[in-house]
């Protein structure tokens, strides 16, 4: 009975800390660079809208989103798609497009929300 209370109270207090990164990338200059959160926890290469994301470590869930600056500084539309890596779960193939059924990547911001 106390090995099933104890391993009850070592599952609660790991779920309870799990850790949030949230990173923002500005993708529409030459190069990749993070402009909110920490460039260690969201590492970035690539350009035109299709880019390599390292995470610190391996996240347990992933969401990300982006927006580029249409005419005039209004924003317009973008779709992010997002792969895992399945030899390295830490890294990601980012590729950001204008619209669905349009052809091929383009240069856009996006965020990133790891939870550890």
């Amino acid at each position: 009975m106390k090995a099933l209370c104890l391993t009850t109270v070592l599952l609660a207090s790991t779920s309870l800390h799990a850790t949030t990164i949230n990173c923002t990338i500005d993708g529409s200059g030459i190069t990749p660079r993070v402009t909110y959160g920490s460039a260690s926890e969201c590492k970035v290469i690539g350009s035109g809208g299709s880019y390599v994301l390292t995470a610190k470590k391996e996240p347990k869930f992933v969401q990300m989103s982006c927006w580029r600056d249409g005419p005039g500084g209004d924003a317009s539309r973008c779709i992010v798609g997002i792969v895992r890596n399945s030899s390295n779960t830490k890294e990601f193939r980012v590729g950001t497009f204008n619209e669905p059924g349009g052809s091929g990547t383009h240069p856009a911001w996006f965020s990133v929300t790891f939870i550890n």
